[in-house]
């Protein structure tokens, strides 16, 4: 890692302190919810001002990395700055594939942190590594499946309901389509807004989700009149094997995101 990245650690490391005061005022509505279920979050929701910002782009994938990690590989978690930096960058599951440094997450996570978003783990003797973990469900109010909704946003972009119940299942389990609408809804209805349904395009089958809570790669869902017209046939074909493909990918997705975890694991040994 480089000098710079250490020095950040260093710093956050001195700044670390759990404080109930900053962007949000989480009050004692948040504190009475915690450990007694998602519905204590929704009614928690209420109470909880509204965030005066909005995260970047590498700032939503250190914080939607979080997020996963934290249900897919508890084993790992909190994560340690090597394993978090390869969660941002790992070709699976991710949408655009990125390549951040350490430096680039270290500077996230300290603005994770002071959104009360994101925490430092310190070691508590001599050895050991900092380590990295998201608070987002507490200062929010997220209930687990806004929670696993909102990652997959985050991670890869806007996506069909049917896309985010295949994608969201190792964290939260839907049992239908309607179910993931009803949570995106509730997204929507947060203000600001987190999620907005995005019209549908020409040769799209499903309309989309797209978040708001961070600033959003720029996926040029829209097209010229001309453009729309002569490219119509084609996206329309390309949408249907598009579909039939997405159980497949999702799987193999999973499979490679195991190898890249155990290879994490042996890393952190070696």
């Amino acid at each position: 890692m480089s000098d710079s990245g250490s020095h950040d650690i260093e710093e956050a490391d001195r700044l670390d302190v759990d404080d109930d005061e900053g962007i949000y005022n989480v009050g004692t509505a948040v504190d009475r919810h915690r450990g007694h279920g998602d519905d204590a979050h929704r009614d928690a929701v209420a109470v909880v001002d509204a965030p005066s910002w909005r995260l970047t782009i590498n700032e939503a994938r250190v914080l939607g990395s979080l997020i996963e990690k934290q249900f897919t590989t508890p084993d790992l978690y909190p994560l340690s700055l090597n394993g978090l930096t390869l969660a941002c960058n790992q070709s699976t599951n991710r949408e655009p594939v990125m390549s951040l440094t350490d430096t680039d997450v270290v500077a996230a996570m300290n603005t994770l942190k002071d959104h009360k978003l994101a925490r430092f783990v310190h070691p508590t003797s001599g050895r050991g590594v900092t380590k990295f973990r998201q608070v987002s469900e507490d200062t929010l109010g997220l209930a687990r499946d806004e929670l696993a909704v909102l990652a997959a946003l985050l991670l890869r972009g806007p996506q069909t309901s049917a896309e985010l119940r295949t994608r969201t299942e190792r964290i939260h389990a839907f049992d239908t389509v309607t179910d993931v609408e009803q949570t995106l809804q509730k997204l929507h209805d947060r203000r600001p807004s987190f999620a907005i349904r995005l019209e549908r395009q020409p040769g799209q089958k499903e309309a989309r989700w797209q978040q708001l809570f961070a600033e959003e790669t720029d996926f040029s869902w829209s097209s010229s009149s001309s453009e729309s017209g002569s490219r119509g046939a084609t996206n329309a074909s390309n949408a249907a094997r598009a579909d039939e493909l997405a159980a497949r990918v999702a799987s193999l997705e999973a499979v490679v995101e195991e190898l890249q975890t155990r290879l994490a694991r042996l890393e952190e040994v070696f």
